[in-house]
């Protein structure tokens, strides 16, 4: 080893124990005085290849910043561009230690983040929507704790650059959850979602991008009205023009009712959005978000007039894609080289894609190397977003352009143009109508075609307007719309000092939406899921209790059982019961209960308390009433019966056969008899298509169904006028398409799919199981299928005008006794009240 490098390894040696020991001025000035201006390459390349022996991304890194500095020469930036690459694989790898997800959070600090971040996207892929993703983080960050979860293996840091220093941030990746593999499914990623839910008990904002993130999250309601969701995944681009993808509007219109609303990247999408939904649903702009330092610092320098005898640069950064029009760049430029004009083309990024299939990428790489080696592009790969705007402030001019079919037919901005004009750049664009109203008609780069690209080359150079610059700085710089944000990412807490609740349970259905309204409103919740009998995790049970000042237990079953013999004496514990608990199969808990350590028992009906406190001896004066709660906001009148001569019944689950589907087939029967033209839609499962339906004790029911089926799939009266429609959240969405909802089963506690229903405007036709007429009205009572057909046609015989009288008052009966506003207050007196 020489002597330089011996002084290398040395030196850097001595920074990194100042880094150990947190003391990066210093570490900085060392370096500083180590690599003073005017030293050889040579000299400055033995630190830099000593760093990154040292294994240390901060040595590394902190070296960088001084090359930076001192770079000058082209050669200089090559070399730093080199050596990026190296830091950011050093960096990479301190985010992929095996240290468990919830070790990781309480090692940062970040037990009280409030903002979780997550979109089906690669950040190891220098792309617009990695880079977007990467800016969210920094747009929360601004106010508070945010953790964003990468379903990638971090294998280059180029896009997290900007994260890396920011304390506000933690970026968890699969490493975190124990998966060895490169990436995570996104059904993996959003259950990962669902355990940090539980963990962190202050998560106040989910943001999501992406229809199909989103779908799956809300499969249940853990997150309601708590998720903030990004799309621009809801339309096509086609050779006709823009092609709302299929089911698009009934998705959002599911997730205008069940979210805390959407981000939308343009006002064009914002009124998409808005038009797919009936809902008034919160749309806040989030335009291509930009760094801080664009407008003002190295990063935004002005690209000056080049002498006549210099080459016209013209840069582009960004994906390669056959839509993103750099195969007209490189026939441009052929053309514009053949004619006598000197032109260096700089191509930034590695990503190729875009093309249907494998094969037509390939065909599209092949084309496009081709013709950028034909013009002698000097192709750069993946730089960070610093350096390529670095290198982007060189060029003459900034490729933003894409192809008239794309252009005029996208709802969304190009986030390099916005970024390329704030910073100076001379961005060549297509005169889209999007592009015309944020850049103005008069904008002097926008091109058409090969005449006017040609033409704005051999004009004398214009710098971009100033106040244009400025103007876009306020509109997409980071700290802007975070300030723009703010209230949507962090609400208002409706709660001061609030006590700090566990949930415990093995199924919260009933639960999700008031729990998660907690959480935003500002109560610390923790959720302990549990088995059916048995304990989940007793280690995160452990955790619950010691970390909660009360106990709510969802179902008095075996979790009731484990906090009641656990809970100390300091602490509350609530109880709340729904009807399985009276059962037979479940009573063994109710006997094991220790009462005296219960503080409250909440029950949902009356008659279920009726039967614990005889077959348990609970104290009747620990007891409260509070029935489930229905979702009015979510569940919206829509008119019925518009057809008087059409009736469209409905069920919701038909599974066990207590719900008594044959009932229902019965019902449709008569009124197809009566010349009334009926249809069946039943949302839900078919029992056959489940697995626990094949087991030794389901197999004679379901030989019940296969005895029905024929009914309607062999012909006769009752084919072509039954329906099946796959199990999902978007339960309000099926409801829009039905007049009379049914209740045909032998015992139901509430029936949730009925109370839905009536909110929903349907007529309600209501078989008496026990203590019908109690939950309900005995107004929707039948005693039979003749008085259930009677029912429906003298529906069919009132005017509009009655109809929706009768619809109101149904609906207005629902809100009063089972309003979630209402319901939520009780459980809120049973929760906090001493």
């Amino acid at each position: 080893m020489g002597i330089i490098e011996d002084r290398a390894v040395n030196i850097c040696s001595a920074v990194q124990n100042l880094v150990a020991l947190d003391r990066e001025a210093s570490a900085r000035e060392l370096i500083e005085y180590a690599l003073p201006a005017g030293g050889s390459r040579f000299y400055n390349t033995s630190f830099a290849l000593s760093a990154v022996d040292s294994k240390s991304a901060k040595v590394a890194t902190l070296i960088k910043e001084r090359l930076d500095v001192l770079s000058k020469s082209s050669a200089d930036r090559t070399f730093l561009n080199e050596y990026a690459q190296k830091i950011s694989l050093l960096e990479a790898d301190e985010f992929n230690s095996p240290v468990s997800y919830l070790d990781q959070i309480a090692q940062a600090g970040f037990e009280g983040c409030d903002v979780l971040i997550y979109a089906d996207i690669d950040l190891n892929t220098v792309d617009g929507s990695a880079i977007w993703l990467a800016s969210m983080a920094k747009i929360a960050a601004c106010d508070g704790q945010v953790i964003l979860l990468s379903k990638s293996r971090i294998k280059r840091t180029t896009v997290i650059e900007p994260l890396i220093s920011d304390p506000n941030v933690l970026i968890l990746t699969p490493a975190h959850f124990g998966h060895a593999g490169d990436q995570m499914a996104l059904s993996i990623c959003v259950e990962h979602l669902r355990s940090l839910d539980h963990a962190l008990p202050r998560l106040r904002r989910l943001v999501l991008r992406g229809m199909a993130g989103a779908l799956k999250v809300f499969e249940t309601r853990q997150f309601y009205k708590r998720a903030l969701i990004y799309l621009t995944d809801i339309y096509s681009h086609t050779d006709k023009g823009i092609e709302m993808r299929p089911g698009a509007r009934r998705n959002v219109d599911m997730l205008a009712r069940q979210s805390a609303g959407f981000l939308a990247q343009t006002e064009e999408i914002a009124a998409v959005l808005r038009g797919m939904t009936n809902v008034p649903v919160p749309v806040e702009l989030l335009p291509p978000p930009v760094s801080e330092g664009l407008l003002e610092g190295a990063g935004s320098r002005l690209v000056k007039d080049v002498p006549a005898t210099g080459p016209i640069k013209i840069g582009y950064a960004g994906k390669i894609a056959p839509q993103w029009g750099i195969l007209d760049l490189a026939e441009w430029v052929a053309r514009a080289q053949a004619g006598g004009l000197n032109i260096e083309l700089v191509i930034i990024g590695d990503k190729l894609s875009g093309a249907l299939t494998a094969a037509e990428n390939a065909e599209f790489k092949h084309k496009i190397d081709a013709a950028l080696a034909r013009v002698g592009a000097r192709r750069l790969g993946a730089l960070d977003r610093k350096t390529t705007l670095a290198e982007m402030a060189q060029m003459d001019f900034a490729w933003c352009w894409r192809p008239a079919a794309f252009e005029e037919h996208t709802l969304e901005l190009s986030t390099k143009m916005v970024e390329g004009v704030i910073s100076g750049q001379r961005c060549i664009a297509f005169p889209s109508p999007i592009n015309a109203r944020v850049l103005g008609a008069d904008y002097p780069f926008f091109v058409s075609n090969y005449g006017d690209f040609k033409a704005m080359l051999m004009a004398d150079r214009v710098a971009c307007s100033e106040g244009l610059r400025q103007v876009l700085y306020n509109r997409h710089a980071i700290p802007r719309i975070s300030e723009r944000l703010s209230d949507s990412l962090r609400p208002p807490k409706l709660f001061l000092n609030p006590k700090t609740v566990g949930f415990a349970g093995h199924d919260f259905k009933f639960l999700y939406p008031y729990y998660s309204q907690l959480k935003a409103d500002g109560v610390p919740c923790y959720l302990d899921p549990w088995e059916w009998g048995a304990i989940g995790d007793e280690d995160v049970s452990r955790r619950v209790l010691a970390a909660s000042d009360i106990i709510f237990c969802e179902w008095g079953l075996a979790n009731a059982v484990w906090y009641a013999d656990h809970v100390p004496d300091d602490k509350k514990l609530v109880v709340r019961m729904h009807a399985q608990e009276v059962r037979p199969t479940a009573m063994r808990f109710g006997r094991a209960l220790g009462h005296g350590r219960v503080d409250s028992f909440v029950f949902v009906t009356e008659f279920v308390r009726d039967k614990a406190v005889e077959l348990f001896g609970i104290d009747r004066g620990k007891t409260t009433i509070l029935p489930n709660f229905v979702l009015d906001t979510e569940f919206l009148p829509e008119p019925k019966f518009t057809d008087c001569s059409v009736v469209r019944l409905g069920m919701v689950g038909i599974i066990p056969s207590l719900k008594r589907f044959d009932r229902a087939l019965d019902l449709l029967e008569l009124l197809l008899e009566q010349g009334v033209q009926a249809s069946l839609s039943v949302k839900g499962p078919r029992p056959e298509t489940l697995a626990y339906m094949h087991s030794g004790h389901r197999l004679k029911e379901l030989e019940i169904y296969h005895d029905i089926y024929p009914r309607f799939e062999e012909g006769g009266l009752l084919h072509g006028h039954v329906y099946f429609e796959d199990w999902g959240n978007d339960v309000a969405q099926f409801y829009s398409g039905i007049d009379v909802i049914l209740s045909p089963s032998d015992t139901e506690s509430f029936h949730y799919a009925l109370a839905d229903g009536v909110l929903s405007g349907c007529f309600p036709v209501v078989w008496p199981w026990e203590a019908a007429d109690r939950v309900y009205t005995p107004d929707w009572i039948v005693s039979d299928v003749v008085s259930g057909a009677a029912r429906i046609n003298g529906m069919l015989g009132k005017s509009s005008v009655e109809q929706q009288k009768i619809a109101a008052s149904n609906r207005r009966l629902i809100v009063d006794r089972y309003g979630h506003r209402s319901i939520f207050k009780g459980l809120d007196t049973a929760i906090f009240d001493t």
